[in-house]
């Protein structure tokens, strides 16, 4: 199997899967249909007002159900949502149980409420995908069925119009889930990279950068390992952070066929979906392999660490089964490597920086010993040459000529000595 194509076990488990329960994408999606659920009860409320045939006491009594459920549900969602973390599936059942009342009550409108029951359907499958239409529809059908059991005679519909409604049930469910599904995973997936920068570390230092780094990345991708590849003065990648993957080497040469140069070549990401069966690797995946299957690991997606024009290196991403990424999950990855690669670039500024005046300070150092030691090179032939002269100067009337000339040639030595301690170029320089 290549990365192109998955199996119709992982396409339908990515379709079931509605994500973090109650994550934010999810929450509001719920809001949105709240918003909606005033103007769709104003138009119930609105048809009913024109249906020809009914008594005007029963259009109250569908008008007040209308309002009693519109009323119930805000309540639920303001108050209730605080307990009960998620009210979908409190809203369906109670947008059922209005159904099914206005059905009894008023059993001309029964075909109506088949409507209703297939927009509920429809809206609670673009909240929840799949999942939720699968939990809808037999609670529908449930009370769909119950009414028509219930009501009189003169009021059933034929059983074709129920066939026909179980089977636009059915078919607005797959559709709804077909045009939403890849904008709830994006919404999901960028929810979940967006918490995970939020929570990356604020420390400058590089080595709690790249711990973090691959901390939130874990989280945010389900791998099960993630490794940061940095790129090192020879143009290698060095693996940082390396997490449990400690059978890592020091440096990873790129030379010859690979994801990691491949990668780096092309500055796109490169998907291995299966590294046992995979064809375009094997040599390079063979010495990795045993490894990869002690960690439980079953597909590689290699993402480049891109900033400022430039590659740092690549963000090595380590699924596991049930895990394996496609091509739909490039821009997700794609998207969290940048913004890690802007923060990875901002703490190797800082460690640039902390090098540079942790080198200053030393030379600092060194250089103010150096002077200090040159200062006392040059007080010594000074003091020499100033305890002659000041001894000449208080003493000149009793000293004899060779005593002054000895006195003078000392203090000339000294100069000189002094002088050639002063051409004398530093040390180190």
């Amino acid at each position: 199997m290549t990365w192109r194509s998955a199996g119709w076990a992982r396409r339908l488990r990515r379709a079931l899967e509605v994500g973090p329960p109650f994550g934010p994408a999810h929450l509001r999606a719920v809001d949105a249909a709240a918003r909606l659920r005033v103007p769709i009860g104003l138009v119930i409320a609105g048809s009913v007002a024109i249906v020809p045939g009914l008594e005007p006491r029963r259009r109250l009594v569908v008008a007040g159900v209308i309002a009693g459920y519109v009323t119930l549900t805000a309540l639920i969602d303001r108050v209730a949502a605080r307990v009960l973390v998620g009210t979908r599936l409190v809203d369906l059942v109670l947008a059922v149980v209005a159904g099914f009342g206005c059905s009894l009550l008023v059993p001309e409108l029964l075909a109506g409420v088949l409507c209703v029951y297939l927009t509920a359907v429809v809206i609670d499958t673009a909240i929840a995908g799949l999942r939720g239409g699968l939990e809808s529809v037999p609670l529908v059908l449930a009370a769909a069925v119950s009414a028509e059991l219930l009501v009189d005679a003169e009021y059933r519909l034929p059983t074709a119009t129920y066939v026909a409604f179980a089977g636009c049930l059915a078919l607005s469910v797959l559709i709804v889930d077909v045009l939403t599904r890849e904008r709830r995973r994006a919404v999901l997936a960028l929810d979940r990279v967006q918490d995970a920068l939020r929570s990356l570390t604020s420390e400058p230092g590089l080595e709690a950068t790249l711990e973090s780094v691959t901390a939130r990345a874990r989280e945010a991708l389900g791998a099960v390992v993630v490794v940061v590849m940095l790129v090192d003065a020879d143009g290698n990648l060095v693996p940082t952070a390396p997490g449990d993957l400690t059978e890592l080497p020091p440096v990873v040469v790129l030379r010859g066929p690979g994801p990691l140069k491949d990668t780096m070549d092309r500055r796109r990401p490169t998907i291995v979906a299966d590294v046992e069966t995979d064809d375009r690797y094997s040599t390079w995946l063979e010495p990795w392999r045993p490894g990869f299957r002690r960690w439980g690991i079953t597909a590689l997606t290699v993402v480049p660490l891109r900033a400022a024009g430039s590659v740092l290196g690549v963000l090595v991403v380590c699924s596991g089964r049930g895990r394996e990424p496609d091509e739909d999950d490039l821009p997700v990855m794609q998207a969290f490597a940048d913004q890690a690669a802007l923060v990875i670039a901002r703490a190797q500024a800082y460690e640039r920086e902390r090098e540079a005046a942790a080198r200053f300070a030393e030379s600092e150092v060194r250089r103010r010993a150096g002077a200090a030691h040159r200062a006392h090179e040059l007080r010594t032939p000074l003091t020499a040459v100033k305890g002659y002269l000041d001894t000449l100067v208080a003493h000149w009337d009793r000293l004899g000529d060779e005593e002054r000339r000895a006195m003078l040639e000392r203090a000339a030595t000294g100069a000189r000595t002094l002088a050639t301690r002063i051409d004398e170029p530093p040390e180190g320089a």
